[in-house]
């Protein structure tokens, strides 16, 4: 009897659990359904049309244009490849394409979406460079070996700035061979993760952070069409890495076929911008550590020094939150982390492998933005400009803000710092000594 009562209660509870769960699903529904219609209200988007960012689908309407990254089915695919066989509207071929249909979106993803205006259209390679031959080699990466070309303007390109540019990769492959670094090819997965690709204009971009990669970065999106310049020189440094290249840029090493990605190593046109080592150890301080706690504040190391250097326990968020490190002690962090450095003050040739990559255009932060202009120029890209603000009083500023931060180590750590970056430094001839 006893038994029979404890299975009575458990239906019972399990039927209740169901009704409950039927109630919460329908409820989220109705409410997911009011948002997209309020949404659909304030931004003109209809739902259940589509566009693809990244993985991700967003609403859109027909009179909103997001080039290049609208879901189309194999059928529109062959179409775009023989022009006069694509459905038209006479207003916008790419909105009459087969617009995915979708689960309607939660209102929290209605803020990614971006405003996109004519302003983002104005590329001149936006439009008219390639747009079927992209899709056809994104669907058949046997075809990239054969359309894979640099896109360069040599007319455009300054003669006294080209032959600075050759100066430099003549330099740093001595270097390579002093220090006899392998030149063999890149080895696949996380050497290839600091390389962007732009297929559009035939580009890829090693990242090395805190070397103007931000607004290089936004360059890039805007590169892909698919945002306006106001919008993109608007966003904080964290929505641009961690929101915007994710969802809108690529990886070298999203391509599953390692032919695919050497092919582009050899054919696309290659950058790389570098630093003085102790310049980027200073910036990331500065700008994560040092200043005003803001939305870029990085509390890990904060964490280390507090369990490390000072020996607590039961180290709390807040705690970190909370800490002032000092630049000795987040120096003694990048020491005793050497073995494995944080991508943020890792070994520059590490992370972009000048001595196994033939980089068309190596430049330098100090003159990041006429290096940067002259290779928008050598793209055909008019429209873009790297901003100025980068490179006001560089020189005397970077050397005081160095000098000044470097006179609170103590000179073991000073040695230290030479021994870590001395090869770094040699590849790309900066010197270490502070004067």
């Amino acid at each position: 009897m006893k038994t029979r009562s404890v299975v009575i209660r458990g239906i019972a509870i399990f039927t209740v659990g169901i009704i409950a769960w039927m109630a919460y699903a329908s409820l989220k529904i109705r409410r997911n359904d009011t948002a997209v219609d309020e949404h659909a209200k304030e931004t003109g988007l209809t739902k259940g049309e589509t566009v693809m960012i990244g993985k991700d689908k967003y609403e859109k309407t027909e009179e909103q244009t997001f080039p290049n990254i609208i879901e189309i089915s194999e059928a529109n695919l062959q179409a775009k490849a023989s022009p006069g066989k694509a459905e038209t509207s006479g207003r916008n071929t790419e909105a009459t394409w087969n617009i995915s249909k979708t689960k309607p979106l939660p209102k929290t993803r209605t803020s990614f979406l971006p405003k996109t205006t004519v302003e983002a259209e104005t590329l001149k390679n936006c439009k008219s460079r390639g747009f079927a031959e992209k899709l056809l080699m994104e669907k058949d990466p046997k075809m990239v070996r054969e359309k894979l070309s640099p896109r360069t303007n040599a007319s455009s390109i300054n003669t006294s700035w080209a032959e600075t540019i050759v100066k430099r990769k003549e330099f740093i492959r001595r270097k390579c061979a002093l220090h006899k670094i392998k030149t063999s090819p890149l080895p696949a997965g996380r050497a290839l993760h600091q390389f962007w690709v732009d297929d559009n204009h035939k580009f890829i971009f090693c990242e090395i952070p805190k070397v103007g990669c931000t607004n290089w970065k936004r360059i890039m999106l805007l590169m892909t069409c698919k945002f306006n310049k106001s919008y993109i020189w608007s966003q904080k440094k964290n929505d641009v890495h961690h929101v915007w290249s994710n969802k809108a840029l690529k990886r070298l090493k999203s391509f599953t076929s390692r032919s695919d990605s050497d092919a582009r190593l050899k054919n696309y046109t290659k950058v790389l911008i570098t630093r003085h080592p102790f310049e980027r150890l200073v910036s990331f301080f500065r700008e994560k550590l040092e200043r005003a706690k803001n939305d870029i504040y990085d509390p890990r190391i904060a964490g280390y020094v507090l369990r490390s250097i000072h020996k607590k326990r039961d180290v709390t968020h807040k705690m970190m939150m909370e800490y002032n490190v000092t630049f000795p002690e987040y120096i003694q962090y990048v020491i005793d982390t050497k073995m494995h450095p944080d991508v943020h003050w890792g070994i520059q040739h590490s992370l972009c492998h000048p001595c196994s990559v033939d980089y068309e255009v190596i430049g330098r932060y100090e003159t990041i933005v006429e290096d940067s202009n002259n290779l928008l120029k050598m793209l055909g890209i008019d429209e873009i400009t790297y901003p100025q603000s980068d490179n006001v009083d560089f020189a005397k500023k970077t050397k005081d803000l160095v000098s000044k931060h470097f006179q609170t180590l103590k000179p073991w750590m000073i040695k230290e710092l030479h021994t870590m970056y001395k090869t770094d430094a040699d590849i790309f001839g900066y010197d270490l000594d502070l004067k």
